[in-house]
This record gives structure tokens, sequence and C-alpha cells, in this order.
């Protein structure tokens, strides 16, 4: 895991240069415009544009959640809390998790969320039109406030709480209502509080 790790950090550094590059490029580009009033100019400033807003696309698909994960890894000192976490054979073959001693990964999107800083589990349902079921995720929700949603087989997700999650940390909010929001909200102030 540790070299799918620094594999999606080498891409986000990379990612985050081209970034800037076409942004800066963008911004210059109506001063450059108002210069020379050249159909060219212009034509590579609408070009530019649309990479940008692409560009944003991207991060949100592929590194967002990537970041939140890695961010508050190493905002707690748990860079390596993922090295033995093997990739060869995923722990839930049909949610394709992968289980270490003290954390769960995913390939898709690229995240490693400790078991301890689980505080709140819950299936959401998306519905269409109200009626027919469109997709069901787990919200994966962390001490720090940040929500995590994968998707994953519920009887091998609930396999995951009852084996893995609860036997590490026993305090974990389970399920989605009323009650179960104003305990996440009381967890995450204590968090803050202890910070």
């Amino acid at each position: 895991m540790k070299e799918l790790l620094t594999k999606k950090r080498r891409g986000f550094k990379i990612f985050s240069i081209f970034s800037i590059v076409i942004v800066v490029a963008t911004l210059s580009c109506p001063f450059l415009f108002a210069a020379t009033e050249s159909d060219a100019v212009f034509g590579l400033m609408m070009v530019l544009t649309f990479a940008a807003f692409a560009l944003y696309i991207v991060f949100f698909n592929s590194f967002y959640n990537f970041c939140l994960s890695d961010k508050m890894l190493k905002k707690n000192g748990m860079e390596n809390i993922a090295d033995d976490v093997s990739l060869e054979q995923p722990t839930l073959p049909k949610s394709k998790i992968y289980c270490g001693k003290y954390a769960l990964c995913s390939k898709k999107p690229v995240l490693v969320i400790p078991y301890s800083e689980i505080a709140w589990v819950y299936v959401n349902v998306q519905k269409l039109y109200g009626v027919v079921t469109v997709n069901k995720t787990v919200v994966i929700a962390c001490r720090n406030g940040r929500r995590f949603s994968l998707k994953a087989d519920m009887d091998e997700f609930q396999w995951l709480l009852q084996t893995y999650l609860l036997k590490v940390n026993p305090n974990i909010i389970v399920g989605f209502g009323r009650d179960q929001q104003k305990a996440f909200k009381q967890v995450c102030k204590d968090y803050k509080k202890n910070k």
C-alpha cells in the first residue's frame, strides 16, 4: 500500500504544478489579449479556461478524497499505518476494500482510513424519483468531521464492522438518524477540544 500512496502523492504534486501553470497562463491571457487584440490570443484564452475547468473536475474526481485522507494521516502522525496492508487480495472481494491491523484501504478512490479515527458509519441510499434505488454507498465519518464514501457490498461491510471496526473502536456510531447526527456532532466537538 505504501507504494500506491507514494505514487498517488507524486501524481498529485505533478497535477498541482500543471494546474498552477494552466491557471497562471489563463489569468495572463486577458492582459495579452488587451495588448494585442488578436483572435489567436482570444482562442488560446478560451482553450486555457476550458482546461482550467477540466482540471478542477479531475481534481475532485481523482484527488480530493485522497488529499483529505492523506492530510488526516499526516496530522495524526499515521503516515505509515497502511504498511501492513497487502494489496495482493482484497479482504472484502466484492467491495475491493483491504484491511490491515490498524486501517482500511481502498484503491478506488485511494483512501486510507485508520480504525481509531472512524466515528460514524451509515449506508447512503440514492433513489431516482424516490422510488428506484440507484446507488448504495457506505459513508464513513471520521472524528475530525471528514466524510468518505465507498461503494461497498452491504453484507461485506457488516462483516467488517463486526470483525474489525467495533473491536478496535467500540464507540462507533452505526446507522443514520437524528440521534446519530447529534452524537456525531458531539464527537467532533470533543475532538476539536482535545486537539
